[in-house]
């Protein structure tokens, strides 16, 4: 049983009892009595939704088309290195207890513990597609395997692009084509020189 800070170390050496009706406990306090029903301490039994709920890039909230919610995919820019992922647990049961984890899939290879924070922050991330897991445990402390997902696209600078590449192998495939035709012509000439001395 967690009490509030406000409430802490207040309470008053034996000074307890039982309902012997209702049932409820009675904890005698500096400022009077604390009462609560131990049938209300049994956890819920379903799974809190768990949603991704808001997406940072160097601490400041992008803004979508449409809500982080509803979202499957986001794509981010090359220059957006630093970002970060919140989310949140929708249960009024304890919140302030519930442990999450994430993982970024195709950067990190276990899942990490979010320390008490509902944040994920990355950094330096390369070009590509990844996709971002969260979840959270139960109030038994068991891990479900659900979490809420989303699909993260960087794309690369322009001079990393499949067009660029295509423009790079064009340009060296232009060069060795122009350097073989020079030393083709140079040869050509040579000839010519010496033929036309045989001549002469």
């Amino acid at each position: 049983y967690d009490m509030p800070s406000t409430l802490e170390n207040e309470f008053r050496y034996r000074v307890f009892c039982r309902g012997p009706k209702s049932g409820k406990f009675y904890f005698g306090h500096f400022y009077g009595f604390v009462a609560f029903d131990p049938m209300n301490l049994l956890p819920p039994a379903s799974i809190p939704p768990l949603y991704i709920t808001d997406v940072k890039a160097y601490n400041q909230r992008l803004v979508f088309d449409e809500s982080i919610v509803e979202l499957d995919q986001i794509t981010l820019h090359h220059k957006q290195k630093m970002f970060s992922f919140d989310f949140a647990a929708i249960t009024f049961w304890n919140s302030e207890l519930t442990q999450y984890q994430y993982m970024l899939e195709g950067f990190d290879d276990r899942w990490i513990r979010a320390q008490g924070q509902r944040t994920a922050q990355y950094t330096n991330i390369n070009p590509g597609r990844y996709t971002f897991h969260v979840k959270a445990a139960t109030p038994d402390n068991l891990w479900p395997e659900q979490t809420a997902s989303l699909n993260v696209r960087i794309l690369p600078p322009w001079w990393r692009t499949p067009w660029a590449y295509v423009l790079w192998i064009s340009l060296f495939v232009g060069a060795v084509y122009s350097g073989y035709r020079l030393q083709l012509n140079r040869a050509r000439l040579k000839q010519e020189l010496v033929m036309e001395h045989e001549q002469a």
